[in-house]
């Protein structure tokens, strides 16, 4: 009786952490594909979008690659 009891509670609560991160907020940011030299232009086959969840602003990042291709 007590594994059930324990099986549900454990499946009641592993459901509500998966739908608490199913409904996170994100947004796209640039990054880098592959390592880069110091000083390097960028282009746009250097750079990528990749999802950031925006309760965890990354102070300095770009949202537009249009930002940052061309620049070293």
């Amino acid at each position: 009786m007590a594994a059930v009891l324990a099986g549900a509670v454990t499946f009641l609560v592993f459901k509500k952490l998966r739908a608490n991160v199913a409904r996170q907020q994100l947004t796209q940011i640039v990054a880098a594909v592959n390592d880069l030299p110091v000083g390097a232009t960028l282009t746009a086959k250097d750079i990528a979008l990749v999802d950031w969840p925006v309760n965890m602003p990354l102070a300095g990042s770009f949202s537009k690659a249009e930002a940052v291709v061309g620049n070293p």
